[in-house]
């Protein structure tokens, strides 16, 4: 007897569409697609890996951090953790970012650490395929960012580059955050 659940539902459209177009489970299967977060930098548009971006918040209140460098905002307090903040637009163009309803704290994380990333917008979750991936891609146009750009994205004619948080967060120019 078969019960009829979402889920025999859904196995039922899978079997269905199969006998029509037996590629497309093929297709479905072995496309590796990544994820990512898609956010505005000054005029940079750039692309943040969504496994390391754990929500994206509204910036609240920062306590600032006497004798730091003006792109670290100090440290939040964020459901019982605290956690520290950066503007990667004061980072990456020596200006503070200018706050606005669009403004949003990227909240990344790993095991170890989490911590908050200023961005000046989010553009909303992109997914790309490997073939959508560029083979050679020259750095972004900031020296700032260049160094943590490794590579980018291409969908239809616009080219994504992608923002390695890890590579950033353990940089020494990162790291060094006293004034």
């Amino acid at each position: 007897m078969n019960e009829k659940t979402p889920f025999n539902t859904l196995l039922d459209y899978e079997r269905r569409l199969t006998a029509i177009n037996p590629s497309f489970v093929e297709k479905s299967v072995t496309k590796q697609e990544w994820t990512s977060i898609g956010f505005k930098v000054g005029t940079l548009e750039l692309l943040g890996d969504m496994g390391l971006i754990k929500e994206i918040i509204d910036p609240v209140p920062c306590t600032q951090i006497p004798g730091t460098k003006s792109w670290f905002l100090g440290v939040s307090n964020l459901r019982g953790g605290l956690i520290s903040v950066t503007d990667l637009h004061g980072f990456a163009f020596n200006s503070p970012a200018k706050m606005t309803s669009q403004s949003k704290w990227l909240v990344c994380g790993t095991e170890r650490e989490r911590f908050a990333l200023l961005v000046d917008s989010v553009l909303g979750m992109k997914r790309f395929y490997q073939e959508d991936k560029l083979q050679s891609f020259s750095e972004t146009e900031n020296e700032e960012i260049s160094p943590f750009v490794y590579e980018a994205y291409k969908e239809q004619e616009k080219i994504w580059p992608v923002f390695n948080i890890l590579r950033f967060i353990n940089s020494q120019k990162f790291l060094n955050v006293a004034a």
